[in-house]
């Protein structure tokens, strides 16, 4: 073998995350350090356990607000809802093992040990391990996507809103965008961006909630743009779609005059990226989220076909026994709904 040709072969095994399998790993891995293998560890909960009682700062609590201070309170209610929301996507997930390292610091091997640990939901000494290979590779964008998506896992687990959290949300954030100056060209660094973005979003102020919502947006397009094959990058650019878009009229009407407003979104770009994610990865999760956006646009047919195919998959993540339990709950209530027209209709008959 050539000299080049090993260079060129050390370039694209190791610098840059490899299209194909490595033996014995199937289809859904074949996106990077991405797979479906039982390692993911999808921090995401359902949307009934997520959702809490958003309390008002006290300047918005008088009895008889000016409009200006109604309109910062429905800005505040509204933003908080969606950014619950858009912070119970996943934070982090499993990455597929990494190719055989050739290069003489063994940094692949020891990145492919770490994302085991993640995947067996062992944060903190995976957040340990990368710490320490931090400080030995401190401009090395691998290290440093994982160690935000890891401080995004291990801040999940604290209790909600407290300065631990806060701090490790912001230090995430802080280190995913180190991974983006390192390689902007990196869709993981984005995607860690965007994640921690919307994390950093339920703990923030108003002002920051607004402008941490629009870095979710912009992170998780960008991301899309740079891999087209990304299941997660689909499913969190289509979950901001669908949480803005159901807003309300009043609601973004009051963001317009406070903050300027958000991006434009749609139901149908939140549907066709469901839709994208489940081509590439037929996944639990995206078929819950795309049958929730069809009950939204009334087609609750199709939303049963795709509710019934997310509890025949199997099952790869540890919350997915949650999104299933979620998905056949909504398919007893959509059932029951149209049975129940159905009755009201041969009774008028």
């Amino acid at each position: 073998m050539t000299l080049w040709k090993l260079l060129r072969d050390q370039y694209m095994h190791v610098l840059r995350p490899t299209l194909r399998s490595p033996p014995g790993v199937e289809g859904g891995a074949r996106r990077g350090y991405r797979s479906s293998l039982p390692s993911r560890t999808d921090r995401h909960q359902s949307i009934q356990d997520n959702l809490t009682a958003l309390p008002l700062p006290a300047p918005l609590r008088s009895e008889h607000p000016a409009p200006r201070v109604r309109a910062v309170r429905l800005a505040w209610l509204a933003t908080g809802w969606f950014l619950l929301l858009l912070g119970g996507t996943p934070p982090a997930l499993s990455q597929m093992p990494l190719v055989p390292d050739l290069r003489p610091d063994g940094l692949g091997e020891q990145l492919h040990a770490i994302d085991r640990m993640v995947g067996e939901a062992r944060f903190e000494p995976a957040l340990d391990e990368l710490r320490r290979l931090s400080q030995e590779h401190p401009n090395e964008v691998e290290v440093l996507w994982r160690l935000s998506r890891v401080k995004i896992d291990v801040g999940f687990d604290f209790e909600p809103g407290s300065d631990g959290q806060q701090r490790l949300y912001r230090a995430g954030l802080e280190v995913a965008h180190a991974a983006e100056s390192l390689d902007p060209a990196h869709p993981e660094a984005h995607l860690a961006i965007a994640m921690a973005s919307g994390r950093l979003a339920l703990v923030s102020g108003l002002r920051d909630r607004v402008e941490h919502s629009r870095a979710v947006l912009i992170h998780a397009e960008r991301a899309v743009e740079l891999d087209r094959e990304h299941d997660v990058a689909y499913h969190v650019r289509a979950r901001w779609h669908y949480e803005v878009a159901t807003l309300g009229v009043i609601a973004r009407a009051a963001l317009r005059v406070v903050y300027g407003g958000m991006p434009d979104a749609s139901l149908a770009d939140a549907e066709a990226d469901f839709r994208r994610a489940i081509e590439i990865e037929d996944r639990i999760i995206h078929r819950l989220e795309l049958a929730k956006t069809l009950v939204v646009l009334d087609r609750e047919e199709e939303a049963c076909e795709h509710l019934e195919r997310a509890l025949d998959l199997p099952l790869h993540a540890p919350r997915d026994p949650l999104y299933q339990a979620e998905a056949r709950q909504l398919l007893v209530e959509l059932r029951g709904e149209r049975g129940s027209g159905s009755s009201q209709s041969t009774a008028k008959q």
